[in-house]
């Protein structure tokens, strides 16, 4: 029977490796984002007998999967086996075995395909970097979760419950994620008329009962800007972060015990991008459009300070993921050939790796010292052209292409500003708090979103 392994070192016990693995929220937190496979139900703590049913392959082609988690070892293995699915076999070994002061984690798996195909070469090129991936996230998550108190952490510290509006989204569901494996409460504040089995609802009418207890919020909602800006779609956007905002605020003001903390979203378009940059927080606001929504959106919190609540405003920069977001939305395109530097690509781009930007919020719920303006951007912005080259050369295809900029503003107007105008923004205060990037360049983000060879590292 062919079979497959991957092991790495890590520098932790056993037994916090394999307590991760049980944890809610780790199918999440391993399932690369560009892997077509989702749970059909949610992602909650496994154990002896449970069987999980997924859904794997592209959209309109997935198939059925269902795997049965058994064999288990408390401390050093357990095993999921499927039971239905498109191969004729598949048994996946998670061990975890004590190597001096650390751990040796391996994943072994065995498979036969269907219909006695000899493809097994073909089915572990690609198994090699989802695990390649799978095991750089452990790395990550567990250096993140021991570097603050927690349930999870080798300093120990009780469990948080933490509401997230926005919790299905890009950034907000490996939050939830992260907070769950790392042993917290992460609760979904939803949308909507009636309560939902799950969660809290905040908008339009906030349930102030159920809202009670919580000990951070994090506000992530908003509409998305990746759309045409028509007049209707300009006000939504201005209606839902800063009226949304508003709505928040007066309810956890409201509550007989407010959270201790709000992480409010932001963005680095608040920023004027005709200074000469780089610039920190300190820099100056713009008058255009998204300037003055992230000016207001940031004064809708005013309500929660006068409260007592302690604030952070974090401005988000380009969030890259291989999952979604406007870097998701690039990498399939440059993979067919087709990416392109746009204009004269001098314009700077400030990035922020999609684990870098849940860690920072980790980070500033952890530290109640800190409080107002944080940029949630990498410290090493780069120009559009070199994010186009670096795209480029880890998808390995030709950069060919130029978008002209005149066009592209006569079709779009002032919207063309998201293409063409950018500005370096760095991250002053958050590095000065102590905070450390996994990802601080743009390759150090595009090797492990695309699961590359470190080798490939230029």
């Amino acid at each position: 029977m062919p079979r497959y392994v991957k092991e790495s070192y890590f520098s932790a016990p056993a037994e916090m490796l394999y307590e991760y693995h049980m944890r809610p929220g780790a199918f999440s937190r391993l399932n690369p984002p560009w892997a077509p496979a989702r749970l059909e139900s949610p992602d909650e703590a496994i154990y002896p007998g449970l069987e999980r049913h997924l859904r794997v392959g592209p959209k309109r082609l997935n198939r059925p999967w269902s795997a049965l988690h058994e064999d288990f070892v408390p401390g050093r293995q357990f095993v999921d086996r499927m039971t239905k699915g498109p191969l004729r076999a598949w048994r996946h070994v998670h061990r975890f075995t004590p190597d001096g002061h650390g751990c040796q984690m391996s994943d072994e798996i065995e498979f036969q395909l269907p219909l006695g195909l000899p493809l097994s070469r073909l089915l572990t090129k690609k198994l090699e970097p989802v695990f390649t991936y799978r095991h750089r996230q452990v790395a990550r998550d567990l250096a993140r979760i021991n570097a603050y108190p927690g349930p999870a952490s080798v300093r120990g510290g009780k469990a948080l419950k933490i509401g997230i509006t926005g919790s299905r989204g890009l950034v907000g569901s490996a939050l939830s994620s992260l907070l769950a494996v790392a042993g917290h409460h992460p609760v979904s504040l939803v949308r909507g008329y009636s309560p939902p089995k799950q969660g809290a609802l905040w908008w339009p009418e906030p349930d102030l009962e159920a809202l009670e207890g919580l000990d951070a919020v994090v506000h992530l909602a908003g509409e998305s800007i990746a759309q045409l800006w028509t007049s209707s779609v300009r006000d939504e956007l201005y209606y839902s972060r800063v009226e949304g905002t508003k709505r928040l605020c007066r309810a956890l003001a409201s509550l007989k015990s407010p959270p201790r903390t709000l992480i409010c979203a932001s963005a680095t378009g608040l920023y004027d991008t005709e200074q000469p940059g780089p610039v920190g927080e300190w820099g100056v606001p713009g008058r255009d459009l998204l300037g003055q929504i992230c000016q207001d959106w940031e004064a809708a919190t005013g309500i929660a300070e006068e409260a007592g609540i302690r604030v952070c405003h974090l401005r988000v920069g380009l969030v890259v993921s291989s999952g979604g977001g406007i870097f998701g939305l690039q990498f399939p395109v440059f993979g067919l050939g087709l990416g392109a530097v746009l204009g004269n690509g001098e314009q700077m781009q400030s990035f922020i790796d999609r684990d870098d930007l849940v860690a920072a919020i980790y980070h500033l719920i952890h530290r109640q010292d800190l409080s107002g303006a944080f940029n949630g951007t990498a410290p090493y912005p780069v120009s559009q052209k070199v994010t186009a080259q670096a795209l480029a050369a880890a998808v390995r295809r030709p950069l060919l292409l130029k978008v002209p900029e005149k066009p592209v503003r006569m079709l779009f107007g002032s919207q063309a500003d998201l293409l063409f105008k950018g500005l370096a923004v760095l991250p002053e205060r958050l590095l000065e708090s102590g905070f450390t990037f996994h990802a601080p360049t743009l390759w150090d983000s595009l090797v492990h979103q695309l699961a590359l060879r470190k080798s490939n590292e230029r």
